[in-house]
């Protein structure tokens, strides 16, 4: 069987190698190639919303939305709040920069430059200190990008305000031409600029007028107070585009918040005319998010080089440029309505996910506490109350193990347009989980041990399979799924995803091992595991659907586990670090092929590639290091993962009535028990190791894998120890038979 665990590993690689690899997922459109026009303008509005625009408040910014590319953008960079500085400063290096640590209380806006003494050129005061502090942060930013490249290609760049400055400076801190204003600045020196960055910060003043704190004191400006912001930020926006020349590339965009309320920001791409590859009426995209209407802040440092002509430096920023997507509703108003939707979703997402994860906190240790006494119980005297308590506490241990499906499969309904999205979404995800549970205990197979839980982990499996090869929609702005507010990722499998998939596909490839040993024998149910996990490493770690490192690592070695264990072999340490080495050599070959398709193409696997050539790789391993390290402090998540394993240990584990524990019962009727939830801790512990969640993918695959194991347990204590084969009674002496002698 190790032969054939091994053979079956080697196969999976070459697979790998010479499956035909899809170019970019279906959601997203192949970027074309954009010529550039030699003027690239950026036109900043900190805080900009799309509920900030219409056709009669802000009428230029509505005329631009109908000429061009619009979309949301995620504007988050190194801290939850990105103030303006912050997000000028993102535009400057092409990754995410900030000010300082916000040890302030309130979204400042940037000082203005000094005149550098040469021509009309400033000096943005200070620049080297925060180009050292950016150096410094995990992600090692490097101010002046911009600028340096632009410098590099032999063009000169225009600031317009000091937020323009920042974005436009070189490494050094100088930008060629400044002006408080559009109109202080000739119009010579307008259309000589390669770069144009402008700083319209009306939104943005509003609130630091008000006084409005990052602790989310929204009070000091009204509803009428923005509108009026919007209007005075709109005719600013006239006033420069009646200077910029006609062959510009024009960006306008909400290159940060404007206070501690985090949103996706307003995106529009205007091209100079349809042969130089102008952005048509469509919905905004990149090759950073592979998003229908979605591009980043990092994306725009990028495209503004692309439209210029200074791409030397392209290849070495976190963001890609803005692209056509997807076509967008005729009706500009429809289209607008699409983005103010998606950008509700975010926020209620995020305002659902902190009381998400009290509840699955607080009702899982009920849930255990409750299952501690149940399984302590005898029940003398009262057999019918002991099952009916039984099964009931069979049905709830299903419904805990359900809830995380049930968070992606509320996603199938849009919540997000209805008038009350939070109460919409708990409802939905209520009704999916009963709908789950009725699944798993509709037919006969609910009399089964390993049955219910393995079509409980089946379903959870084959969800959230479909979900990546159909765009990964379910998982965007679920609780346990990713957040394009956090920005942490915009496509594939999230971490919390991934522990939630890997551990329901091990599970239910030990179920159905289960039931293929009793028809077909062992080595059918070897296969049965190494199918069903190959089919799960597929798909969390193909480009095109999961995109995922580290879960390939952590996967491969439990799908070897659970498949030594079905085979009866034992699982020596040695070979558990030769699994995890086969991990790594299989998400390897994945992240070359991956490399090897254009760039434009790749994901963030070949990225990681081309950063391990330039030497780069160092800060992204030590940024996940940290965030690994710093997921222990997350309260709720680790009183899960504690929770868990104590009651997995300590009272699955101890003996009932019957002298033997209710998981060894559950091991009695089900081998194949242990080794799906041996190898699903095995991926877990890994999970945690190589992933930057860090305890989140523990704590998620124990919130699926201990409720499945309490509820095969408590079906097993229900129909009682496994007693061995009777003995047939032995043949009695079979009597002698005596014949006579008549011949004397």
């Amino acid at each position: 069987m190790v032969q054939l665990a091994r053979r079956a590993l080697l196969l999976m690689a070459l697979a790998l190698l010479l499956l035909p690899m899809a170019t970019v997922p279906a959601h997203a459109r192949p970027p074309a190639q954009r010529a550039a026009t030699g003027h690239a303008v950026l036109i900043g509005v900190p805080g900009l919303l799309w509920s900030d625009i219409n056709a009669h408040n802000t009428p230029t910014l509505w005329r631009l939305a109908r000429s061009g590319a619009i979309g949301n953008l995620s504007v988050r960079t190194v801290t939850a709040t990105t103030c303006p500085t912050d997000g000028w400063l993102s535009v400057s290096a092409g990754q995410r920069a900030t000010l300082n640590t916000h040890t302030h209380n309130v979204c400042g806006l940037p000082a203005a430059p000094s005149h550098d003494g040469e021509g009309h050129g400033a000096q943005v005061t200070d620049f080297s200190g925060l180009r050292a502090t950016n150096l410094h942060t995990s992600y090692q930013a490097r101010l002046g990008r911009l600028g340096d490249a632009m410098h590099a290609a032999g063009r000169t760049t225009l600031a317009i305000g000091p937020g323009g400055a920042l974005a436009a400076a070189d490494g050094n801190g100088r930008v060629d031409h400044y002006g408080p204003n559009p109109s202080s600045v000739p119009a010579s020196v307008w259309n000589e600029a390669g770069l144009t960055v402008v700083d319209v910060d009306e939104i943005a003043r509003t609130y630091v007028d008000a006084g409005v704190t990052l602790g989310g004191e929204q009070a000091g400006v009204s509803a009428a107070g923005r509108a009026r912001a919007a209007h005075d930020a709109d005719e600013r926006v006239a006033a420069a585009l009646k200077r910029v020349p006609a062959t510009s590339t024009i960006l306008v965009a909400g290159v940060s918040s404007e206070s501690a309320d985090t949103r996706l920001r307003a995106g529009i791409a205007v091209g100079p005319s349809p042969e130089d590859g102008a952005y048509d009426t469509n919905f905004l995209t990149s090759a950073a998010t592979h998003r229908r209407g979605l591009a980043t802040l990092t994306d725009i440092t990028p495209t503004l080089m692309s439209a210029a002509g200074a791409d030397d430096a392209s290849d070495a920023l976190a963001g890609k440029p803005w692209e056509n997507g997807a076509d967008r509703p005729a009706d500009l108003h429809a289209a607008v309505t699409d983005l103010v939707a998606a950008d509700s979703a975010a926020r209620t997402s995020a305002a659902v996910l902190a009381p998400f994860f009290v509840v699955l906190v607080a009702v899982q240790a009920i849930l255990y506490i409750g299952a501690a006494v149940v399984l302590r119980r005898r029940f003398a005297g009262r057999p019918r109350r002991r099952r009916r308590v039984l099964a009931g506490t069979r049905v709830v241990a299903l419904a805990g193990a359900a809830g995380p499906v049930a968070s992606y499969l509320a996603n199938l309904v849009p919540w997000w347009r209805a008038d009350h999205p939070l109460p919409s979404v708990v409802a939905c995800m209520v009704v999916a989980d009963v709908l789950v549970v009725a699944l798993a205990l509709a037919g006969r197979w609910r009399r089964g041990v390993m049955a219910p839980t393995t079509i409980v982990a089946g379903v959870t499996a084959l969800t959230l399979g479909l979900d990546v090869l159909t765009g990964s929609n379910l998982q965007l702005n679920s609780p346990t799924g990713y957040s394009f507010l956090v920005g942490g990722r915009y496509y594939g499998f999230g971490n919390m995803a991934f522990a939630v998939f890997a551990t329901s596909a091990l599970l239910a490839a030990a179920g159905a091992a289960h039931l293929a040993s009793r028809r077909w024998g062992t080595r059918t149910a070897v296969a049965v595991v190494i199918a069903v996990g190959f089919a799960a490493v597929l798909l969390d770690g193909w480009p095109s659907w999961g995109a995922d490192f580290g879960g390939v690592i952590a996967i491969v070695p439990g799908v070897a586990v659970a498949a030594l264990m079905v085979a009866g072999k034992r699982v020596s340490l040695v070979r558990l670090g030769l699994f995890c080495g086969a991990g790594v050599v299989v998400i390897a070959l994945i992240a070359v092929a991956d490399y090897l398709r254009p760039a434009a193409d790749r994901t963030h696997l070949g990225v990681f590639v081309q950063q391990v050539i330039d030497g780069d790789a160092g800060p992204v391993l030590l940024r996940k290091l940290s965030a690994m390290l710093h997921s222990l402090s997350n309260v709720w998540v680790t009183a899960l993962a504690i929770f868990a394993l104590l009651f997995l240990f300590l009272v699955l584990r101890r003996p009932t009535q019957y002298r033997a524990s209710a998981l060894d019962m559950a091991y009695a009727r089900a081998p194949a028990l242990r080794a799906g939830l041996t190898s699903a801790m095995t991926t877990a512990v890994v999970g945690c190791l190589v992933n930057d969640s860090g305890v989140q993918i523990p704590a998620l695959a124990l919130t699926v894998a201990v409720p499945l194991a309490l509820a095969a347990s408590l079906r097993a204590l229900d129909l009682g120890p496994v007693r061995p084969p009777r003995r047939p009674d032995p043949a009695p002496p079979r009597p002698k038979i005596v014949t006579r002698d008549d011949s004397g």
